[in-house]
């Protein structure tokens, strides 16, 4: 069953167009500095347009941001 996952650096690209954001629903953005597939730079633009989020920042963490402990052993 699991044999057709594939990690998302190798998923194709989204065919809709973006979501544009028209509202102000809280919301709260979770984003690593060090993912190499959904760029910093990425997050920090979606936090600017959207009016009512937070931004929380991993730093250093790579794609497992909300899954990997940073705390030192």
């Amino acid at each position: 069953m699991a044999g057709n996952i594939t990690a998302c650096e190798f998923w194709k690209r989204p065919a809709e167009a973006p979501t544009v954001l028209d509202n102000d629903v809280p919301a709260l953005l979770v984003a690593a500095t060090g993912d190499p597939r959904t760029p910093y730079t990425g997050a920090e633009a979606v936090h600017e347009q959207w009016p009512n989020s937070r931004l929380l920042t991993v730093s250093g963490a790579g794609s497992t941001a909300c899954t990997a402990s940073t705390a030192p052993p």
